[in-house]
């Protein structure tokens, strides 16, 4: 913890402050906000100035990069350009769809107490885990004998079983 506090004392003793501190800046900021907002009379409206936003907008120093100074002349009005030419039409493109995949099938498989693999094909996920539900739903309340099934489980496969 001492060593925690020391590192900060040491980062704030080195640290130099800038030249323009941030509550200066709020300040001005403050100051250019009363003048343009002012409260009207209802409780809880404002009312905002637009001729003292305006005239203290042009008043502001120009000294972005992108404004051009006053006493240069305006660059000359370039020719207009030349007609955009017509789009290609899209060359006909005939498509055709050939379905040759193999149709899925979902694989239940599992195992019994008794140690034996089962297996099971369906067509669709909720099927399988309908049966899959339902098989161990049968034996949830009943001791399980050998060909009850200890536990299984739905997957997605071009092939059965």
């Amino acid at each position: 913890m001492r060593a925690m506090i020391l590192a900060v004392v040491l980062v704030l003793g080195c640290h130099k402050p800038a030249v323009r501190r941030f509550s200066d800046r709020l300040a001005a900021m403050r100051d250019k906000l009363v003048t343009v907002v002012r409260p009207a009379g209802a409780p809880g409206t404002v009312n905002v100035d637009v001729k003292t936003l305006m005239s203290a907008r042009k008043a502001r120093p120009r000294d972005e990069p992108h404004d051009q100074p006053q006493d240069q002349p305006a660059p000359a009005p370039s020719p207009s350009p030349a007609p955009a030419p017509a789009p290609v039409p899209a060359p006909n493109v005939t498509v055709t769809r050939i379905d040759a995949s193999k149709p899925t099938v979902f694989v239940l498989r599992g195992q019994t107490h008794g140690g034996k693999d089962f297996c099971e094909t369906h067509t669709t996920i909720e099927a399988c885990n309908a049966a899959c539900t339902s098989m161990l739903r049968q034996n949830a309340f009943t001791k399980p004998d050998a060909n009850s099934p200890k536990g299984c489980a739905c997957t997605e496969l071009d092939k059965g079983c």
